[in-house]
């Protein structure tokens, strides 16, 4: 009897650790963040190929074309750089997305798994999408599948 005591007790407290870890997770996600890096495998061997290309092009317009994708590439990264994500106590959020000079505003609802690594986004048409989290007071990193490649992005709290 005593033993089933300190084990319900023991699930008990393990259930209130774990509650307030993904509480603790919501009071830290809940701010505007700031995008500062995106990475992807696929998309960073690309990137490399194609500057590593440059060197090898003697061709002058085929040189410009290859430069001018390099550039396009750099200038969407900068533009990402501007996007932000406000994460509210009411469980909703408001994201303005800058890329290729086209900027869109989106907002929906939020959640956290309740061990606080999994954030479940629902924008405002109904779509659903879900993504590993890494948050801390001063950084949130999301880690997406995007088409079988693995892609994070990182954020820091908006100034």
């Amino acid at each position: 009897m005593k033993n089933k005591l300190k084990l319900a007790a023991l699930i008990l407290v393990a259930a209130v650790v774990a509650t307030s870890c993904g509480g603790n997770k919501k009071e830290m996600l809940t701010k505007k963040w700031q995008w500062t890096e995106f990475s992807s495998p696929e998309m960073d061997k690309k990137m490399k190929e194609a500057k590593d290309a440059l060197d090898t092009i003697s061709d002058p317009a085929m040189k410009s074309i290859a430069e001018s994708s390099v550039k396009m590439m750099d200038g969407m990264m900068a533009d990402m750089k501007q996007t932000t994500m406000e994460f509210k106590k009411d469980g909703s959020f408001d994201m303005h997305l800058k890329i290729m000079g086209m900027e869109q505003n989106e907002s929906g609802k939020w959640d956290l798994t309740s061990d606080g690594k999994t954030l479940i986004m629902t924008d405002s048409k109904g779509k659903t999408d879900s993504s590993q989290v890494e948050i801390t007071a001063d950084k949130v990193v999301f880690t997406l599948d995007a088409g079988g490649d693995k892609a994070s992005v990182t954020m820091v709290p908006a100034k």
